[in-house]
């Protein structure tokens, strides 16, 4: 869930944003030396239950729902991306300014260029089981008005041109994005 970050560590989503954090300097509780209590362990199967542990004692101290926002995205995510944020504002029962200057602080994006990637995600799924030729008729199919709309979104997201990505020496990562089921 999108929400995650801030509901577990009590961070708005732009204190994480392109950048590396020391996840003692950012967890709201102390783990006296987690990092050479799992270095310790030589094998992952000794890992996982340390690491259970803290993910439950983070859930101890998770900050409550924010209800409108979680609704936000199952709206999102139904909609495929294709949703306007007065839309999605108005189904959420929030007003359209608050929605945005929440949804930005919270999760770090606003919900704009949030539904953008959606967008994208849902190209990249049906890229795993199209033909990749017929990618602008996908384009259109997830509420793309043209071609040189899609392909700006594309350019703007990804940092390189629809075809550059496909056919360049990145394009095995197609493969990792997409929206999982």
């Amino acid at each position: 869930m999108p929400t995650a970050l801030y509901y577990l560590f009590n961070k708005p989503g732009t204190f994480f944003l392109n950048c590396t954090k020391d996840f003692e300097d950012i967890t709201p509780l102390k783990f006296q030396n987690l990092l050479a209590e799992l270095n310790a362990r030589k094998e992952p199967e000794e890992r996982v239950p340390i690491l259970f542990d803290v993910i439950e004692q983070l859930a101890k101290n998770r900050l409550p729902a924010i209800e409108w926002l979680d609704a936000s995205f199952s709206h999102i995510f139904k909609a495929n991306g294709k949703i306007s944020q007065t839309e999605l504002a108005e189904k959420c029962g929030v007003g359209p300014r608050h929605f945005r200057r929440k949804f930005k602080e919270i999760i770090g994006v606003s919900p704009k260029y949030y539904c953008k990637v959606i967008q994208l995600n849902t190209i990249f799924q049906l890229l795993k089981t199209s033909n990749p030729e017929a990618l602008h008729r996908m384009a259109l199919d997830c509420g793309y008005y043209d071609q040189a709309h899609f392909i700006n979104d594309f350019n703007q997201i990804i940092g390189s041109s629809p075809t550059r990505f496909l056919n360049g020496k990145d394009a095995y990562v197609r493969s990792y994005l997409g929206r999982k089921a």
